[in-house]
């Protein structure tokens, strides 16, 4: 019984440090975009709200999101080397970063995670292209942190030509408070049109 309430203790401390960093390197979540000068805007994002998802993997993208990249930054965790970061800001705050590394870096990514941040939930899953993908989960009260995993990425992707890829890996660093202003802005918008839809009958 004692054993068993010392790891949930240590557990919890682990997830603290993931807490406590709040954010990703030297960004941090909620902090404006006019903080970073070295930031290159790539884009808004186009998706579709998706219930499902967000209440299995706390994932969110909307039109108003918009993404920039990095230059002339060093792409590393450590010595590990990984793709470059997106960081994606809503009402130009840091709400989430994502990036890809490879098979090998992936590997040693969950086992620096785990050391840091103890045991993750484990969750498998199918996309909507076929593809097995799992996703390990960090959930903290401020921050989660996923890697997921394509285990058969040439079914997920619509342009791989490679029936032998190794396994992809997906990494996202979310801000729990950011994601929650953005679905409370969204259900004031859903409601104004609601309203405005009911009036109009």
């Amino acid at each position: 019984m004692l054993n068993s309430s010392v790891c949930l203790v240590s557990k919890a401390q682990s997830i603290l440090k993931l807490d406590e960093k709040n954010g990703f390197k030297n960004f941090l979540f909620g902090s404006n975009v006019s903080e970073y000068n070295n930031l290159v805007y790539s884009g808004s994002l186009f998706a579709k709200y998706n219930q499902e998802f967000v209440e299995r993997f706390d994932g969110y993208l909307d039109f108003d999101i918009k993404s920039y990249t990095q230059n002339n930054s060093a792409n590393k965790i450590g010595d590990l080397e990984i793709g470059k970061p997106t960081y994606y800001f809503f009402n130009k705050r840091l709400l989430r970063v994502d990036f890809y590394v490879d098979n090998r870096v992936g590997k040693e990514l969950l086992t620096l995670y785990r050391s840091l941040y103890g045991g993750p939930t484990i969750v498998d899953a199918d996309n909507i292209l076929g593809a097995n993908v799992t996703t390990y989960l960090w959930k903290g009260s401020k921050v989660n942190l996923s890697v997921s995993i394509c285990k058969n990425p040439y079914r997920g992707s619509i342009s791989s030509n490679d029936k032998n890829e190794p396994p992809s890996y997906f990494v996202r660093y979310l801000s729990i408070p950011m994601l929650a202003k953005k679905k409370g802005a969204d259900n004031a918008l859903q409601n104004k049109a609601k309203k405005a839809r009911e009036s109009d009958l």
